[in-house]
């Protein structure tokens, strides 16, 4: 009768060979298709609200509207909006009008509060003045536009207690803003 011990190093060698030729046609067959051996797995999107906020940031801190650059200042913002709304709630904003986007937050009432909506009906006509009629808006507009959007971003952000904890709230949101 045949023990364990002398079947042991068989059982092995015969799984090292499957295992060796398992690898050799795996590799053969990615470098057929032209695609690396292995793959890193992508990192996960970050949410829509933690990137809008952090390039309202940097548009804050860029203060472009000083440099007499307002049509860009102005394109920026609804870019960054407009990108927020796309991630957030799924509506193609970047494609679409402001009155499109508009009423389609007017269709889907559950979607944000009259106060948040204001925020937009504020911000995005105003945009487009500026960007189209060459509009010159008063210097307290540029500060209130890009509080609108820290207010909008801030007040539509998905509630987790994760996201809290990374984010500061509206009020620091505004003590920061106002301090500049």
């Amino acid at each position: 009768p045949l023990t364990l011990k002398e079947v042991t190093p068989y059982i092995l060698g015969i799984t090292l060979v499957a295992a060796l030729l398992f690898l050799l046609l795996y590799g053969i067959k990615r470098k057929k298709k032209n695609l690396p051996l292995f793959v890193k797995p992508p990192k996960p999107a970050e949410p829509a609200h933690v990137v809008a906020l952090r390039e309202l940031d940097r548009i804050r801190e860029e203060k472009i509207w000083q440099k007499d650059k307002i049509k860009t200042y102005y394109s920026e913002v609804t870019e960054v909006l407009r990108n927020y709304i796309e991630g957030r709630f799924g509506i193609p904003a970047m494609e679409q009008t402001t009155s499109e986007i508009i009423s389609a937050f007017q269709t889907e009432k559950d979607l944000v509060t009259e106060k948040s909506l204001g925020y937009l009906h504020h911000i995005l006509p105003l945009s487009d003045l500026v960007k189209f009629a060459k509009y010159k808006p008063l210097p307290d507009d540029h500060h209130l536009v890009l509080v609108n959007a820290y207010f909008f971003v801030n007040e539509t952000k998905p509630d987790s207690p994760a996201d809290a904890e990374q984010n500061p709230g509206p009020g620091e949101e505004e003590a920061a803003i106002t301090a500049n």
